[in-house]
């Protein structure tokens, strides 16, 4: 009976890993969403590889949440490569790209065009002009 649940659950751990990585590998960022929620969908992934015993590195992580971003971050993943190694922590990652956010967020505000006032012509009978 053991057996038999153990060779279930391998199944199952099995099938879960290889969903959570396909999940992972294609995640992509919501542009309706800020950058937490796309850090923190990353990260849900990787815990539940955590709890059936499959740790990612931490560099993959990074990796996968820098991988995934839009052009508009292009700049923040030029920057985490100067960073030393060391210093390269998910932790530190949150803090840049919520950053780098905040810098996103003021360069792309929507530009309000002023209209000048246009005046339509009326068809109006002579008669009735200036009455």
């Amino acid at each position: 009976m053991w057996l038999k649940i153990e060779t279930q659950y391998a199944s199952n751990a099995a099938d879960l890993e290889n969903n959570c990585l396909t999940s992972l590998y294609n995640f992509k960022y919501d542009s309706g969403k800020d950058i937490m929620s796309h850090i923190n969908g990353v990260l849900a992934f990787t815990n539940k590889l955590r709890e059936i015993g499959k740790t990612m590195q931490e560099l993959h992580i990074i990796n996968i949440i820098l991988s995934s971003l839009p052009e508009s971050y292009a700049r923040a993943r030029s920057n985490w490569n100067t960073i030393p190694v060391a210093e390269r922590t998910v932790i530190n990652l949150t803090g840049k790209l919520k950053a780098e956010e905040k810098i996103i967020a003021c360069y792309s505000k929507p530009v309000q065009t002023e209209t000048a006032f246009l005046a339509a012509r009326m068809n109006i009978p002579n008669n009735q002009r200036y009455s």
